[in-house]
């Protein structure tokens, strides 16, 4: 009997969905932009949704990680972003 485990790459995001640094939200891999659902200097709750991304025919909505206000938006509907780049800069 053999046993295969999964790539690292295939496994759920899980944290690295909601946010790879602390405040600011960048894309868990290739990713193309679906929605934005939140403007500069708008107060975010946590956990509510910030950016949509499809990535291999599968969308993913990323979550403020904590509640703050959005100092920064790089990415509008139809971008298409590499792994690790920032979308959303929010402060606590």
């Amino acid at each position: 009997m053999v046993a295969i485990t999964s790539p690292q790459r295939l496994l759920p995001l899980g944290d690295e969905v909601r946010a790879a640094t602390k405040g600011g939200l960048r894309a868990p891999i290739p990713s193309l932009i679906v929605d934005v659902k939140v403007e500069v200097g708008r107060a975010v709750k946590k956990g509510q949704a910030v950016v949509v991304l499809e990535s291999m025919k599968t969308e993913t909505v990323l979550r403020a990680e904590e509640a703050g206000i959005v100092k920064s938006v790089a990415c509008k509907k139809g971008d298409m972003f590499e792994e690790g780049k920032e979308l959303v800069s929010i402060e606590a």
